[in-house]
């Protein structure tokens, strides 16, 4: 039978916590991008890096990096329940240099040493839900800066 909110002997399963400030590579106030809950195997062993996230205003993302040993899979949803293939909002992402604009609900898969990013979210209509999954153990061991000489 279901229980919320029990503790029990799987309760270290569910993760209901955003990711630590400490492991956020680049800090925004809750009234524009709020991390919602985020695991990593430090959180539950085993656990791939999975984040999810609510983008409320335009803002800046990370700067450009690549996951030499990893794939990600990112996804962009809109809120509208009437209509859940509008973004509504728009992100321009880049990808090895090339700009993508996206305005419908969107998953991106990026093969591993890609290079990627920057993002903006230039435009949030209504509350933008993102989520970002890595098979890697530790979100914090992850990112790379690409060199100076290289060209995203």
């Amino acid at each position: 039978s279901y229980k919320e909110n029990v503790i029990g002997k799987y309760d270290h399963l569910f993760v209901r916590t955003p990711r630590p400030a400490h492991l956020t590579h680049y800090k925004l106030p809750q009234d524009i991008r709020r991390s919602i809950a985020w695991m990593d195997s430090s959180v539950a062993e085993g656990a791939c890096s999975f984040e999810c996230i609510w983008y409320y205003k335009p803002m800046e993302g990370p700067p450009a990096h690549v996951h030499e040993d990893s794939c990600e899979i990112l996804g962009y949803f809109g809120s509208d329940p009437h209509d859940p293939y509008n973004l509504n909002g728009e992100i321009i992402y880049t990808i090895d240099g090339e700009e993508y604009s996206i305005t419908e609900s969107t998953l991106i898969f990026l093969p591993k040493g890609l290079p990627h990013s920057p993002y903006r979210v230039v435009r949030v209509d209504k509350p933008i839900f993102h989520f970002a999954v890595l098979p890697e153990r530790h979100f914090s061991q992850l990112m790379k800066v690409p060199e100076p000489d290289h060209k995203p």
